[in-house]
């Protein structure tokens, strides 16, 4: 039985994430299907076991209700399921295909593409992104094997260093928009850069609203 952020992984948690989102189910179905999902077992085989081992299984379930889940640093690679994945941890080395594959990812859904996402940043050890290996065989490594811990960790560094880069960015864009003479033009990509300012504070607050 998972009683622990540590132990339950990526796949997992999704999973209990898309059942609270189901309004049909009522309480105890929902607790139910959870109990199922965390201790590896069919939903009849929970609702089999006698009241007293229930119980200690909805006790031990109680973990999922933190509002702050435990976040594990980012390692320098991860070996899950036999495959070695390394963090792209230097945005200077992001490949333009890793960029694009993210946007497209993120524009589908954080929440819904999470293991995809990571798959954009992590690679196998001696490869480089998306050559030479299987992208889907990383995805499901991910998503059987990494912890909701180890996830929290990779999400937190990746979007702190991500909107570090933009804001540089739209800092260095907003001082070359103010040396430009022609007023209409200006104004213009100066509202442009506060509305992709206005953005990237929306996008740092995602962190916090997927940890609830």
């Amino acid at each position: 039985m998972i009683d622990n952020f540590k132990s339950l992984s990526i796949g997992k948690y999704m999973e209990i994430q898309q059942l609270a989102k189901d309004e049909s189910l009522d309480e105890l179905t929902f607790q139910v299907k959870v109990l199922a999902i965390l201790a590896d077992k069919s939903e009849d085989e929970i609702l089999s076991l006698p009241l007293g081992e229930y119980t200690a299984l909805v006790r031990k379930s109680r973990f999922l209700e933190a509002k702050e889940p435990d976040v594990i640093k980012v390692a320098d690679k991860y070996n899950l399921g036999g495959l070695v994945l390394v963090p792209t941890k230097d945005i200077r080395k992001i490949t333009t295909a890793q960029y694009i594959d993210f946007q497209e990812w993120n524009k589908q859904g954080s929440e819904e593409h999470m293991v995809e996402i990571l798959s954009c940043f992590l690679v196998p050890s001696g490869k480089k992104y998306n050559d030479g290996y299987d992208i889907i065989e990383v995805q499901e490594a991910i998503r059987e094997n990494m912890c909701v811990a180890e996830v929290l960790g990779l999400i937190a560094f990746f979007l702190q260093v991500w909107q570090r880069s933009i804001a540089i960015s739209l800092h260095f864009s907003k001082r070359e928009a103010r040396k430009m003479k022609d007023k209409e033009k200006r104004e213009e990509m100066l509202k442009r850069i506060r509305t992709q300012e206005t953005l990237l504070h929306h996008d740092g607050d995602g962190l916090s609203m997927w940890m609830q």
